[in-house]
């Protein structure tokens, strides 16, 4: 009986350490303060990639309903870590073949703890110089992926670089996160165990 009672007891606190620390390495990345309503799209797609030349893993975002002028945010998550001459590469390249819009130099960035590049598009009437739409994307590279995260916008009140980069700097990936609460509780209970055992006995 006694050796059972403390296998149990044993069982019980190892088990408990094990759900508490048992959280995924990371999540999903994601804008953690998207503009107000902005609709969240699991299944968003696009066919020009801000990596062209990086496998793709996953790829998501967030945009206003219809109309003319309207707002994305996509996320898209690709394999391996992207160097900043792979990215100034990716941007150049972009730049050569969408001469519609004007691209800015990459410059730094600094987002989630870590060091980012990223650009501007600028597309813009002729004539007038308006402005017609504008785009920020940024390059995160990770110990072992890298996510690109594009804020496009035609949409007056979003067109201002500050606003795009106030939101795609909002960008994190949760780290592992140990349960604490739930581990002190579980040896709590095996604590109380032990004792009740040890008056009975």
């Amino acid at each position: 009986m006694r050796k059972n009672l403390i296998l149990t007891l044993t069982a019980t606190v190892a088990l408990t350490a094990a759900v508490g620390c048992s959280q995924p390495e990371t999540v999903d990345g994601d804008i953690t303060d998207p503009p107000p309503y902005f609709g969240f799209d699991i299944n968003a797609t696009q066919s020009r990639r801000a990596l062209p030349d990086h496998t793709l893993i996953d790829e998501r975002g967030y945009s206003t309903l219809g109309g003319d002028e309207h707002s994305s945010i996509h996320i898209t998550e690709y394999e391996s870590v992207a160097t900043e001459a792979e990215v100034e590469k990716a941007r150049a390249g972009a730049a050569a073949r969408y001469s519609h819009a004007e691209y800015s130099e990459l410059m730094n960035e600094f987002i989630d703890g870590r060091t980012a590049w990223a650009w501007t598009e600028t597309q813009a009437r002729r004539k007038t110089g308006e402005i017609l739409a504008l785009k920020y994307t940024a390059i995160i590279p990770y110990d072992d992926r890298t996510f690109a995260v594009e804020f496009y916008t035609s949409q007056e009140k979003y067109m201002d670089v500050a606003v795009l980069q106030e939101t795609v700097r909002t960008f994190e990936v949760g780290e592992a996160s140990v349960n604490y609460a739930l581990i002190f509780g579980g040896l709590l209970v095996a604590g109380f165990g032990f004792y009740g055992y040890a008056r009975l006995h």
